[in-house]
């Protein structure tokens, strides 16, 4: 199954990328092809070091059109959605 993964990935909150980064491990570890939305939310640094390197991100997406064309360029079968991510976008919105 192809796997889309929607949370807010490479700000500087170390605990956020190590839950991420075991999400996606466990996933990939049961078989699953996944892919964390770049939704552009990032502070370059390490924090965003670590997702490049260790995850595979899509294209970059900021509007509704963007992840729906990502969504569909990647076959992805799910998403799973986290709740800041959530947040995120209804606050770009508004």
């Amino acid at each position: 199954m192809k796997i889309g993964i929607l949370t807010c990935h490479s700000c500087l909150n170390y605990g956020a990328n190590l839950q991420l980064y075991a999400n996606v491990k466990s996933l990939e570890g049961m078989g699953h092809d996944v892919f964390v939305y770049d939704n552009r939310d990032y502070v370059p640094g390490p924090c965003r070091d670590f997702v490049v390197r260790h995850m595979k991100l899509t294209n970059a997406c900021r509007t509704d059109e963007e992840f729906r064309a990502e969504t569909l360029r990647l076959g992805l079968d799910t998403v799973l959605v986290g709740s800041d991510a959530v947040l995120w976008l209804s606050l770009i919105h508004i």
